[in-house]
């Protein structure tokens, strides 16, 4: 790992990102990322942030389902996941692919977001409460957070999501899915 002097964070160098990326690749062959956001209830024209979307697996399956009237977030930290992504949609032709590139603040609007996508990313977070708020505040009323990896009890985060106003929804294959309360 390596600190950014801009940022002050620390980053995998691209040879590290790049085989984690392959890993990702060959894992999610497996667990079928579109499946996956079909059974959250992604559905076209929904906007979607892939919060921390590494290689952007999840954020090119997104693309897809939303299609042209949709659009998909995809926010990183390292630079050469936003590059990947951007390769990958320009390759696919899709043109509902926004990158972002920051450590937590979205930049989005208050309540602009149909589905959060937090997959890998909550447990390398440092202030996860604020990282929680943000996502209460781009979702609309009603939206969904999905998490998995998160790499702490299932208690603590549930704890910390229902103090920030959010209920489970449903739990499926390790991942955990919350709706924005009122």
């Amino acid at each position: 790992m390596a600190r950014d002097p801009d940022l002050g964070e620390w980053r995998a160098p691209g040879f590290v990102f790049r085989t984690a990326g392959f890993f990702t690749g060959v894992r999610d062959v497996l667990r079928n990322p579109k499946k996956v956001l079909e059974d959250l209830g992604i559905k076209s024209g929904f906007s979607v942030l892939d919060f921390g979307c590494g290689p952007g697996n999840f954020t090119i399956a997104a693309a897809e389902i939303v299609g042209k009237d949709g659009e998909i977030h995809a926010l990183d930290l390292h630079p050469l996941a936003l590059e990947t992504i951007e390769k990958k949609a320009e390759r696919r032709g899709l043109k509902n692919v926004d990158t972002i590139f920051s450590d937590l603040e979205t930049g989005l609007g208050n309540g602009s977001v149909d589905a959060a996508l937090l997959y890998g990313v909550l447990y390398k977070t440092g202030d996860k409460r604020a990282l929680i708020r943000e996502m209460r505040r781009i979702l609309k009323p009603g939206g969904l957070v999905s998490i998995s990896g998160y790499r702490m009890s299932k208690d603590r985060l549930m704890g910390m999501m229902k103090g920030e106003r959010f209920s489970l929804r449903d739990s499926k294959r390790g991942i955990l899915n919350f709706t924005k309360r009122r």
